[in-house]
């Protein structure tokens, strides 16, 4: 019988969202968003995080007309669907991953 070892490393993600001073949105959708600390985000399609804060503070922040709020999320290395987290492109895609803070940006 051959044993299969589970892979468990984690790693840590960013996401900047907008902030109006009272509710988070989406940068592209402007579509409101259901954010808690601790609480699992997924989507079968996938959804993009930076592997660094300063990729996501440098290319993402000032795209709107309101504050931006950095997201830090933890995900599971099973849960990247694309993209390498370790690897120089600076984005992945993940099909899950836990919301750790949330940071405004003003």
């Amino acid at each position: 019988m051959k044993v299969t070892e589970v892979v468990n490393e984690t790693f840590t993600g960013y996401r900047v969202v907008g902030y109006d001073g009272k509710n988070y949105f989406s940068l592209y959708s402007q579509e409101p968003l259901n954010l808690t600390v601790g609480q699992d985000s997924t989507d079968d399609n996938g959804f993009y995080l930076a592997t660094t804060e300063e990729f996501a503070t440098d290319y993402y922040t000032g795209l709107t007309d309101h504050d931006d709020a950095l997201l830090k999320y933890q995900y599971n290395i099973n849960d990247v669907i694309k993209g390498n987290p370790n690897g120089s492109a600076g984005e992945i895609i993940v099909s899950s991953a836990k919301l750790l803070e949330i940071n405004t940006i003003n």
